[in-house]
């Protein structure tokens, strides 16, 4: 996510003070006092492989969305090329030229301060796939070594875990990937054939899709999974017991529309299941993905650690928005509802910044 930035400002953050902003800028621009006392670090991102510095032949464009510039870099050529960017000198923000693109029509060139929002998604992402698949080993032992415990539901848990974990980091070094531009595809530095080791783990031991597809009809069929009733005892959609609850409502309302699909007139027991896989799919994706937020939920409110905790709690909050984005409006339509106002994930993810 990134903001546009007026010239006069980016010139601010390579040479002169923020004092000198006009006043309607001051405020907004307080918590870049980091560069002023030389704390922090920015680079100017106007060169791409394919066009050098010729302005009026960059590709990399900005599209405008509720929160903020969608940054986009629509093919290699169009990737940026700066040696001032590598690792040394620690972290910094970039001030990305690209093309502004308004309802289609080509602006021109401007400038863009860019945020970290899609790593920080990434981070909270990766923290709860690595502790779901510690709950899948967990839970597997036990189902193995205690006699009487149920090991089908070890199975689809472990089923569950496998597909999801290994998609996600999939998701995840692609971003990282694209986040170090060219830098990425350098083979030296790993990302690039990382991506390719990926690829064996979705593949082996059960492809993830028929794995996922055995997981869903057990979800549909031998499993009620059925939300409870009450409201979590705070509906504040800050509350991550609220998120959770958020998430399984969501969850539920795709193992309604499977049985639904699953019900329907059909001319077999395989044309019934085949109308039925979609849904069946996204139903144990987003059990998945639930089951991988109350891992990292259980994890933050475990950790002694205060710090910790609270940081832990924000990376859930934030893994659980990015999860309950595409069923929002699915909720919405079944009337779900926050304090006596329709439930939107707006509510709190003005309060997340990079």
């Amino acid at each position: 996510m990134s903001a546009a930035l007026p010239s006069h400002l980016a010139a601010a953050l390579f040479g002169h003070r923020f004092t000198d902003l006009h006043e309607p800028w001051r405020p907004l621009f307080a918590t870049l006092a980091g560069y002023e006392r030389l704390e922090r670090i920015g680079t100017f991102l106007c060169t791409e492989l394919g066009y050098g510095n010729n302005a009026a032949q960059l590709e990399t464009t900005a599209v405008r969305d509720r929160h903020g510039f969608i940054l986009h870099t629509p093919g290699t050529a169009a990737a940026k090329f700066m040696p001032n960017t590598s690792p040394a000198g620690g972290p910094k923000t970039g001030i990305v030229a690209a093309r502004l693109l308004v309802e289609g029509a080509d602006e021109g060139v401007m400038l863009f301060l860019s945020h970290h929002a899609p790593l920080l998604e990434a981070l909270a992402t990766a923290y709860a796939a690595t502790l779901l698949h510690r709950t899948a080993l967990a839970r597997w032992e036990h189902a193995l070594t205690t006699p009487g415990a149920d090991r089908e539901e070890a199975e689809i848990h472990a089923a569950l875990t496998k597909a999801w974990t290994t998609w996600q980091v999939r998701q995840i070094l692609i971003e990282c990937r694209e986040r170090c531009g060219a830098q990425g595809l350098v083979p030296v530095n790993g990302l690039a054939d990382y991506l390719a080791t990926i690829e064996g783990p979705i593949t082996a031991e059960g492809d993830n899709l028929p794995i996922l597809v055995k997981a869903a009809a057990h979800l549909i069929m031998g499993h009620t999974g059925e939300s409870p009733t009450a409201q979590p005892p705070d509906t504040s959609p800050a509350d991550p017991d609220f998120l959770q609850h958020a998430l399984r409502r969501g969850e539920d309302l795709h193992r309604q529309r499977a049985r639904v699909a699953l019900r329907a007139p059909a001319a077999g027991t395989l044309s019934r299941w085949n109308h039925a896989t979609g849904p069946a799919l996204r139903l144990a994706e987003a059990t998945a993905a639930r089951m991988a937020a109350q891992s990292l939920l259980e994890t933050a409110r475990a950790t002694p650690d205060a710090q910790a905790t609270d940081l832990l709690l924000t990376l859930h909050r934030l893994l659980a928005l990015r999860l309950l984005a595409p069923c929002t409006g699915d909720l919405l339509a079944a009337g779900h509802r926050l304090r006596g106002r329709p439930f939107r994930s707006r509510h709190v993810r003005p309060g997340l910044r990079a």
